[in-house]
């Protein structure tokens, strides 16, 4: 009998793990700044099919979310929302 495939969502929880216990056991990424051992996650999350981008206060959101999709790239969550340059889209019908 061969084993069920994986979710999604499993394949993240079973990354999530190696991760840490690699970030804990590592000599040499025990040296790292925060900012590279974030770099270094995302090319884990990156190299399982995960790809993330940092985004204002988070480390990685999924690039294949729907609001960063919707946005052109810039999630609309967390009090973000893509910034308009164009003024007559800013205008409105009001009085």
């Amino acid at each position: 009998m061969s084993k069920p495939e994986k979710t999604n969502e499993q394949q993240l929880v079973d990354l999530c793990f190696e991760i840490g216990v690699m970030i804990h056991t590592d000599k040499r990424l025990k040296k790292l700044s925060h900012e590279e051992i974030g770099q270094w996650i995302a090319k884990q999350l990156r190299d399982s099919w995960f790809d993330t981008t940092p985004v204002g206060s988070c480390w990685g959101v999924l690039t294949s979310h729907p609001a960063y999709i919707s946005y052109g790239g810039v999630p609309y969550f967390s009090g973000l929302k893509k910034e308009n340059t164009n003024e007559q889209e800013h205008k409105t019908n009001g009085p």
